[in-house]
C-alpha cells in the first residue's frame, strides 16, 4: 500500500536489504535442492501455467519467453550448480515481494514465508531476493530496487549472483504473470479480472 501511494521511503530499502541478508546468512544450506534442476522446475511450471492460460498470453510472446529462458538456463547451468554446491541454495523466504513485508516499529519486517513447501523455499538466495527486485521494478521503483540490491551485495559479497539476475528476474516476472492469470480466472468482479489479465 505504501508503494502504491508513492510513500515507500528509500531509506527503508537499506534496512530491508540488511534483513534479507541476515535471513539468508542464518538460513539452512540445502545443496539437495536448487541449482540447475531447481530453476528448470520453475521454468517448466511456468510453461505449464502459460499453456493452461493460453487465452491470456499471446502464443508468440509466450513461446519466445520460454525459449529464451531455457536458453539462458542452459548457459547458466554450471554457475547455478556451482552456487548450489557452494551453499548459496538455502531455506529462504520463497515469496519475498512487497505484500509480504510490513513495517513494525518503523522497521521493514519480512513475514508470510513459504515454510510448507521446500521446492518453493529451498532456492538460490539470489532468486529469493529477485522477487522483491522484480516487484519494485514492476511498480516503477527502480531506485528502490537498486538500493536493495546494492546493499544486499555489499553485505553478502554475492557478486556471483549478478550474471544470474536476468534469469532470476525473468522467472519471477513469469511467476507473477501466471499467478495473476490464475487469479483472473476465478475473480468474480469483471473489472478486477481484466486488471489481473
Amino acid at each position: 500500500r505504501l508503494a502504491d501511494r508513492q510513500r515507500l521511503e528509500p531509506g527503508w530499502m537499506i534496512e530491508l536489504a540488511g534483513a534479507i541478508a541476515r535471513l539468508h546468512a542464518a538460513a539452512e544450506p540445502r545443496p539437495d535442492r536448487g541449482g540447475r534442476d531447481g530453476m528448470a522446475w520453475v521454468v517448466d511450471g511456468n510453461a505449464r501455467a502459460f499453456a493452461e492460460a493460453s487465452g491470456v498470453f499471446a502464443a508468440g510472446v509466450r513461446d519466445r519467453v520460454l525459449r529464451e529462458t531455457r536458453a539462458t538456463l542452459a548457459r547458466q547451468a554450471e554457475r547455478l550448480e556451482a552456487r548450489r554446491l557452494a551453499g548459496r541454495v538455502r531455506w529462504c523466504h520463497g515469496d519475498l515481494h512487497l505484500r509480504n513485508i510490513c513495517l513494525i516499529e518503523g522497521r521493514p519486517t519480512l513475514f508470510d514465508a513459504v515454510e510448507f513447501n521446500e521446492a518453493i523455499s529451498c532456492i538460490d538466495v539470489g532468486y529469493d531476493v529477485a522477487f522483491l527486485l522484480m516487484d519494485l521494478w514492476h511498480r516503477g521503483l527502480r531506485l528502490h530496487a537498486n538500493l536493495v540490491f546494492n546493499e544486499y551485495v555489499t553485505q553478502t559479497a554475492d557478486l556471483d549472483a549478478l550474471p544470474l539476475l536476468p534469469l532470476f528476474l525473468s522467472c519471477r516476472a513469469a511467476v507473477r504473470a501466471k499467478t495473476s492469470a490464475a487469479a483472473s480466472a476465478v475473480q468474480p468482479d469483471p473489472a478486477r479480472a481484466a486488471e489481473l489479465r
